[in-house]
């Protein structure tokens, strides 16, 4: 509700909601989101304990129209203590390894391709300041050559600073902003090849709407959470159908579908993250963790050509949780929610574009080999 408030105050001024005597309809469904933040409550209850962790955060997006079907800003809006009032996902927030499919785009934008081989090896990077940084892999280990595919798919650490490297930071910072990530607004040098590692701070709802340009075939949709409005009259003031904005053309969609397709492969991420994982569901479904250090942060996000959902999990104030990265700590609480909505024929009825169910596999463009 504050969310679209304040959204429609934008757009409108500050006094039409409180003159205007409108009548506003939403994008959320309500059984999705009471869904989402009972899901949301269960997993974190049984997680507190050991992993010393209070919230967590979930936004569901239709990426063909951006409309907001869930949005979980904290586990209980009343509850001081996890600061409840606070919406997380709209809170700035390191990403760590979700990010990295954005290096992977951008790099292919600017000649990278999935048959090119990029190479696991120590690397040490001036920090500047008489800092250096000698990053490693989440498993300890380097992995020697691998295949662009491989590097991504397995979440390894040196390969995307290798191709930040070679892109060059404004590159990827242009590439996220197309694809929706609006949050990183320093200068380049502010951030350091560590960015591609989660070193800037950026929000879930954004996050979650880079991935929906992922799923909707490299089109940004406009982030939507009104369908309709009508003033005390009953008049129409806006209706979503037919005053919606198109989508914006921000990535090739050969390249959003090769991403895609990494993102969807179990057998590619099996080295590092196993079999039958968290990520692994009975459908096409691409998706990416993400931990930050001392397990700030946990995050997974990922998509089917339906339905775009991204989770966060950690501690509001920012305290360390105890060993848990973003497979065994969101990933279950992305994997749920995912689960149910394929599983509930009222859920999928939200999914329809002009009548339509979304296909179940992801479409492949035209001028791929």
């Amino acid at each position: 509700i504050l969310y679209v408030q304040d959204m429609l105050e934008r757009r409108y001024g500050p006094d039409a909601l409180t003159r205007g005597g409108w009548q506003i309809t939403t994008t959320l469904d309500l059984d999705l989101q009471r869904y989402a933040e009972q899901a949301a409550r269960d997993w974190i209850a049984s997680r507190a304990a050991e992993h010393d962790v209070n919230n967590a955060s979930i936004v569901v997006l239709k990426p063909g129209s951006g409309e907001i079907l869930a949005m979980v800003g904290s586990l209980d809006y009343f509850d001081e203590a996890i600061d409840g009032q606070v919406n997380v996902a709209l809170q700035k927030r390191q990403p760590g390894s979700s990010i990295k499919p954005i290096t992977y785009a951008a790099a292919m934008e600017r000649g990278w391709n999935t048959g090119d081989v990029i190479w696991d090896v120590p690397i040490e990077l001036d920090l500047g300041g008489g800092q250096r940084m000698s990053p490693r892999n989440y498993d300890g280990r380097f992995h020697g050559p691998l295949l662009l595919r491989d590097a991504l798919a397995n979440s390894y650490n040196i390969p995307p600073i290798q191709l930040i490297r070679d892109i060059g930071i404004p590159a990827f910072i242009s590439t996220a902003r197309k694809l929706g990530v609006e949050s990183l607004t320093e200068p380049p040098g502010y951030y350091g090849l560590a960015l591609t590692l989660g070193g800037g701070e950026v929000t879930l709802l954004e996050m979650t709407h880079a991935f929906a340009t992922l799923a909707n075939a490299g089109q940004r949709p406009r982030l939507n959470g009104v369908l309709s409005i009508s003033d005390s009259r009953d008049n129409p003031v806006y209706d979503s159908s037919s005053e919606r904005l198109p989508a914006v053309n921000a990535l090739d969609p050969r390249i959003a579908y090769i991403i895609t397709d990494i993102l969807d492969d179990d057998a590619a991420r099996a080295p590092a993250m196993g079999r039958n994982n968290a990520l692994n569901l009975p459908f096409a479904a691409a998706a990416k963790t993400g931990t930050t250090n001392d397990f700030r942060d946990n995050w997974t996000l990922g998509y089917t050509p339906g339905v775009v959902v991204g989770v966060w999990v950690g501690n509001t104030d920012g305290h360390p949780m105890r060993n848990s990265s973003g497979l065994r700590g969101a990933a279950p609480l992305w994997r749920s929610i995912m689960e149910r909505i394929y599983a509930e024929p009222a859920f999928q009825e939200d999914l329809l574009v002009q009548g339509i169910l979304p296909l179940i596999e992801f479409a492949i463009p035209n001028g791929l080999e």
